[in-house]
């Protein structure tokens, strides 16, 4: 059997190619050729070429909230290429296969399910009616890559394959959440506001509303003066103890209620220094790149 091995990038290639000895080769009987994507290589349509003709000016207008939420059922769910260099890559990865008898898809193998989305990407643009393999490597050592090639498992039927479900449905919820983009530039518009286009999505919207919570919360947050009973020992140090508003009631809203609760403790306390433990703190982290260049950049310095 002709094998086409599929990597996600050019340096996971590299590592196949120092386990199984070249770009071509043979493994447990089988010829192989290994061949590298550039990432995602396709990416999901606008929205109005999703879709047919008849529905084309809803899913092109930013204007008119009327038109959101989407129906998902309406998309074709139609990739793209990204971009020319995509395109050559996939030419280069397509005449490759033309000779095979299988794919086996040697991309990531993350918990979200990217790497199969990527893959299955690829050979569904092929349109490959033959065998399909997957393996996935805890590490892209030689041993670790060997490993997983002795245990491909046959995803032929490729919507039988839960982790490529998983990305997918990941995927489709992404391309979705763009209707978020588009509600924000509506209400924005109705404020009076012009931004250009607002780039909403899943994170980036859970990022805002924490950030509009707290906002929110800072600027409605009122100082509540209180009295309780706190001891202070010879040294000058203070005790306190820990509140919880929900079930310590050792706060007063009045000085009368504080010294009333100050009669229930014996004046005149002694401190009896039961144990004493020296402790070391460990020194900071070096910054990194990253950081130091945080720190130029605020001092309106310039990195070289």
């Amino acid at each position: 059997m002709k094998l086409l091995i599929l990597c996600e990038k050019p340096d996971v290639k590299r590592k196949f190619e120092k386990a199984l000895g070249g770009t071509t080769g043979f493994f447990n009987g089988n010829y192989f050729q290994i061949v590298a994507s550039h990432g995602h290589l396709l990416t999901l349509d606008e929205p109005a070429n999703q879709v047919s003709a008849s529905l084309k000016p809803k899913y092109a207008d930013w204007s008119n909230i009327n038109y959101l939420p989407w129906n998902l059922n309406d998309f074709s769910w139609k990739n793209v290429f990204k971009t020319d260099n995509d395109r050559a890559t996939f030419n280069y990865i397509e005449q490759a296969s033309f000779d095979k008898d299988a794919i086996v898809i040697a991309t990531d193998n993350d918990p979200s399910g990217e790497g199969d989305v990527l893959g299955w990407e690829i050979v569904n643009a092929l349109d490959w009616k033959g065998k399909v393999y997957r393996i996935r490597f805890a590490d892209e050592t030689p041993k670790g890559i060997i490993k997983s090639l002795n245990n491909w498992e046959d995803a032929t039927e490729q919507f039988k394959q839960p982790i490529y479900l998983a990305g997918l449905a990941r995927q489709r919820f992404d391309y979705a959440s763009m209707q978020y983009s588009r509600m924000a530039l509506y209400f924005a518009r109705q404020a009076h506001h012009s931004p250009a286009t607002l780039r909403l999505g899943r994170l980036k919207s859970v990022i805002l509303n924490k950030i509009y919570l707290q906002t929110k919360a800072i600027n409605e947050y009122v100082k509540k003066p209180f009295y309780e009973v706190r001891f202070k020992d010879s040294n000058g140090n203070i005790f306190k103890r820990s509140f919880d508003e929900a079930t310590d009631m050792f706060r007063f809203n009045s000085r009368t209620g504080a010294e009333k609760d100050l009669i229930n403790y014996v004046q005149n306390n002694v401190v009896i220094i039961d144990e004493t433990k020296g402790k070391s703190k460990q020194p900071p982290a070096l910054l990194d790149l990253g950081d130091r260049k945080i720190v130029c950049v605020r001092m309106n310095y310039s990195l070289i």
